[in-house]
């Protein structure tokens, strides 16, 4: 959503998303594997979070602004912020 708006389409613009995960690929220290970070998005199908996705998952990282609400119920909510529903509020 970010990379969509002037401002921080000119500071990240791939989305701070992929400014993100690309710095967890960074392997910060000699010798250690770097992360496989995938990032996903509100407007992909299933906002990116599809069932294999997430069985191919060990960390999931939740990155958001302002956009929570938008989050549907089946896919993000009960994955990402189980214990956390003030964030959705």
């Amino acid at each position: 959503m970010n990379a969509k708006m002037p401002p921080c389409a000119s500071i990240y613009p791939d989305g701070i998303h992929a400014t993100i995960a690309g710095a967890l690929a960074l392997a910060p220290f000699e010798g250690q594997v770097p992360i496989a970070a995938r990032t996903a998005t509100l407007d992909a199908p299933d906002h990116g979070l599809s069932e294999e996705r997430l069985a191919d998952c060990d960390v999931l990282l939740w990155w958001g602004h302002k956009a929570h609400g938008e989050v549907s119920d089946g896919r993000g909510r009960p994955r990402a912020a189980p214990r956390c529903s003030k964030a959705w509020d």
